[in-house]
């Protein structure tokens, strides 16, 4: 069973590495949003991890995944970023709120989800249109 988890977080970070190629930029800060076949949170929060390792700074990821019609997210926002303008908690609920869902956590990390995976890309947008708001404040 080890192997098996340990084979399928090797699978969610090499998915999620490939998501910063493909970073959208607001405001100078790179907003990277990533499916991850088959992942729970802690997988995504380890997938964000190694991303984080990778982008060093000035970017927010949201990495979700869809399981038996649920969808799992996390939104990881960097450390120079988390705090007073951009809260990973603030953009998770933001998203969340278009998947029928909700979630929280710390300023830097936050788990969620929600039970209308077909409304992800309005999650995402929804993420989106948050962080340029608080980045244009």
């Amino acid at each position: 069973r080890r192997q098996v988890e340990e084979a399928r977080g090797e699978r969610a970070r090499a998915q999620s590495a490939r998501a910063a190629e493909s970073a959208r930029e607001i405001h100078g800060v790179r907003f990277i949003h990533q499916q991850i076949d088959g992942a729970d949170h802690n997988m995504l929060a380890q997938a964000w991890d190694a991303l984080k390792g990778e982008v060093a700074a000035k970017a927010v990821g949201l990495l979700y995944s869809m399981v038996d019609g649920q969808v799992n997210m996390v939104v990881g926002v960097t450390d120079d970023l988390a705090g007073a303008k951009l809260k990973a908690g603030d953009v998770l609920q933001a998203a969340a709120a278009e998947i029928g869902g909700k979630g929280g956590g710390r300023p830097n990390l936050a788990r969620g989800g929600g039970n209308i995976p077909g409304n992800i890309d309005r999650a995402i947008e929804a993420a989106a249109g948050l962080i340029e708001n608080r980045l244009s404040e």
